[in-house]
């Protein structure tokens, strides 16, 4: 079994496949549907199935990630 890993291009097949993978994963551990898909997603395939993902969100400044539109932090109330 050989496990292959690259980055998924969004705009070929396997980018859709990987969504519909993390959804179903989602759905069946936890019965919910996934957040957005992370800025940078790879892809880990056994042959054509798709075994794994994992992905990799970068915070901007106009850009804030998915954790922190949750939550708001003040700057002044924090120990650091």
């Amino acid at each position: 079994m050989t496990i292959k890993i690259f980055l998924a291009n969004k705009q070929l097949a396997d980018y859709q496949k990987a969504l519909e993978f993390i959804n179903k994963v989602a759905f069946s551990h936890y019965k919910c549907q996934p957040p957005p898909p992370p800025d940078v997603l790879f892809i880990a395939k056994n042959g054509d199935e798709i075994v794994g993902t994992t992905g990799l969100d970068l915070g901007e400044i106009d850009k804030p990630l998915p954790l922190e539109l949750i939550y708001e932090f003040d700057k002044e109330k924090t120990p650091w």
